[in-house]
């Protein structure tokens, strides 16, 4: 059996190795649901990292729509208000807070099961360039993902049948009409309104130039 990271411990710590670790790495996925709190965990951590010249990027989920036996899934209003309550006030240029879910392939059972979002849109974004917008279709639609049932009705967030998360800085996902399959809606950072750095590409692109610059310059210091 294996058990979710703790956001108080688990996450400290794996963020304590990260920074120190001699491994290469640029991009992280948390697992585990992000809140108002872990958020500034890895903010904190992440500042720290970009301050050693280990500039990164992240992503992460909010918790998935409650889905009960009773009630049935939570409204999509409902679930746009817990958002806004937990992340209103929060703001960070380097990672992505995804919202929503999707139903994924498994590779181990071949059965579909409701994964977060951000499990595709941080796999999505490690297979292209840093310069890439994700949410070009042309890339093609999400393999083996679906946010619509059987009968054709939306089952899980469509931001083009309920335009809310975007306009709360959530990456989600989206169906364009006359295209078959799921999209990128935009891959934004939850980062403050007026923002340079409103999209995943240019944090990525910038973090690449500070890496490039820091040992241009490491490779000149000290030379006559």
């Amino acid at each position: 059996a294996t058990i979710a990271p703790d956001p108080s411990t688990d996450i400290d710590s794996a963020l304590d190795a990260l920074t120190v670790t001699a491994q290469p790495w640029d991009l992280l996925l948390l697992a585990n649901p992000i809140t108002a709190t872990s958020i500034d965990t890895v903010a904190t951590k992440v500042a720290a990292m970009f301050a050693a010249h280990k500039p990164m990027s992240w992503f992460g989920n909010f918790r998935l729509p409650i889905s009960s036996p009773t009630t049935g899934m939570e409204t999509e209003a409902a679930y746009a208000t817990a958002f806004a309550t937990a992340f209103s006030g929060k703001a960070t240029n380097m990672g992505s807070v995804c919202a929503g879910a999707v139903r994924l392939v498994s590779s181990v059972s071949s059965r579909k099961y409701r994964q977060p979002v951000a499990f595709h849109v941080a796999t999505l974004t490690a297979s292209v360039s840093p310069e890439v917008n994700i949410a070009d279709v042309n890339l093609g639609s999400a393999i083996g993902a679906s946010i619509y049932d059987d009968a054709g009705n939306p089952e899980q967030h469509d931001e083009s049948v309920y335009p809310t998360l975007d306009d709360l800085r959530a990456c989600v996902l989206r169906t364009w009409p006359r295209l078959q399959g799921v999209y990128v809606n935009r891959p934004l950072l939850l980062s403050a309104t007026g923002s340079d750095f409103d999209i995943m590409p240019k944090r990525r692109v910038i973090n690449v130039a500070h890496e490039a610059l820091y040992i241009y310059f490491v490779r000149v210091l000290n030379k006559p």
